[in-house]
């Protein structure tokens, strides 16, 4: 075989000669374009807060129960294309380790999330329930039963939900919340489907750390 030929440009047999050297590249390599919602919060920007329903009206602020002197409210928001006779309702609870400002609620966390589907043809509900900071003696138990009342409330008032396809729909602590419902004849709440994201199901995990031991006792007994 002609070496010269193919063109190797083989070094030559030359023990003490140096390998050939490589000449860095002078340009700076070209970056993937970031996701356009990327470039809202550059570095030093503020960064979106979920922690508030950020200012999205809902059609309906509805009290559906008052414990004390503290109303429990839900936002209902109405499908972009309107209200049909019986519309398919996606109730949403928040998570946020069962902890929220039950006093100055103004449609969670999960206010976008609801009216995502609410422009999708979907009546979306956000729900408050009492946190499970409300008082000393409140726990677990409290949240289920609001939670349960919101969801009776929504079958026996609003007549444009078709409670045969009525969805819970929870996040985290709200996704607990949401399967608790659903697996527990005792509150007598009956969906069509059960949306439970990244939901607390493992209660027994003894890594877990609440800032409230006696909230975990509570939920211990779930298990």
């Amino acid at each position: 075989i002609n070496s010269d030929a193919l063109d190797l440009n083989l070094p030559s047999d030359n023990s003490s000669s140096s390998p050939p050297s490589v000449t860095p590249p002078t340009s700076t390599p070209v970056q993937p374009p970031a996701p356009s919602f990327i470039s809202q919060y550059k570095k030093g920007s503020t960064y979106p807060k979920f922690s508030t329903s950020n200012n999205i009206v809902a059609n309906e602020t509805i009290t559906y129960k008052t414990v004390g002197t503290t109303p429990l409210k839900m936002n209902v928001y109405y499908p972009s294309d309107g209200l049909k006779n019986k519309n398919i309702a996606i109730i949403c609870f928040e998570g946020s380790a069962w902890v929220h400002d039950t006093a100055n609620w103004d449609g969670g966390k999960l206010a976008q999330t609801a009216k995502y589907y609410a422009n999708r043809g979907f009546v979306a509900i956000t729900v408050c329930h009492r946190s499970i900071t409300y008082s000393s003696d409140t726990d677990v138990y409290d949240l289920l039963e609001d939670c349960a009342d919101a969801y009776k409330y929504i079958e026996d008032n609003l007549d444009y939900v078709n409670d045969d396809y009525m969805m819970l729909l929870g996040e985290s602590a709200g996704g607990h919340l949401a399967l608790q419902l659903s697996l527990d004849s005792r509150y007598g709440v009956n969906p069509h489907t059960v949306v439970a994201m990244n939901p607390v199901i493992d209660l027994n995990d003894k890594n877990i750390e609440l800032n409230f031991a006696t909230t975990l006792i509570n939920l211990m007994k779930f298990t």
